[in-house]
């Protein structure tokens, strides 16, 4: 990931962490028992990998199943998504389209439709799932730190999905976009987000 590029038609690419990002916080994650900060390097390495194992598996533009709980992995995952050119549909399975690949952090969660599934482990520094993984299931660590650290971004128009919520809510890539580069600073060049 290498941040925006002017000749490129997908808005979502102004919002991912450049060169520039590289060495500084760009992803503070805090919830109960867990303080994660991620630079924008290590945060475009995740993305990065996760894109490459979507490419790999289900190709360009697919359309990736999250059900993982809110949090810095499931952020790396929609980003992956949106590098790979897909579509994040993110909550229960039943009430969203279907699914290329599904990635949830408990068996019942993945979508019993999706051809690649994905288990993430819940703990934050795991280094694999913490779990016995079904036959054919993928390790949402394991197997996505052998891809690449860096990942071109297929290129996308501003008025492809780019999140599609079990709620009914539709985003595309260009109001996703304005809508993150329009959020209220905390601080220079940081976002509070809720």
């Amino acid at each position: 990931m290498t941040g925006a590029r002017p000749s490129s038609p997908d808005p979502l690419l102004a919002i991912l962490p450049g060169p520039g990002d590289s060495d500084r916080p760009w992803l503070v994650w805090y919830s109960p028992g867990e303080r994660v900060e991620l630079t924008g390097h290590v945060l475009s390495m995740w993305a990065a990998k996760c894109a490459g194992l979507l490419s790999a598996e289900a190709g360009g533009g697919p359309r990736v199943h999250v059900a993982l709980p809110v949090g810095w992995r499931a952020l790396t995952w929609c980003l992956g998504t949106w590098l790979a050119g897909g579509t994040a549909l993110v909550g229960t399975a039943g009430a969203l389209p279907a699914a290329e690949v599904s990635v949830a952090s408990a068996p019942q969660d993945l979508s019993p439709g999706a051809e690649v599934q994905v288990l993430v482990p819940g703990a934050s520094l795991a280094v694999r799932y913490d779990g016995e993984l079904p036959p054919l299931v993928l390790d949402g660590v394991a197997d996505v730190m052998t891809h690449a650290d860096r990942f071109t971004a297929l290129p996308c128009v501003p008025g492809a999905p780019a999140l599609v919520a079990d709620d009914g809510t539709r985003l595309e890539r260009g109001a996703l976009a304005a809508a993150a580069l329009g959020a209220a600073p905390v601080a220079d060049g940081a976002v509070l987000v809720r």
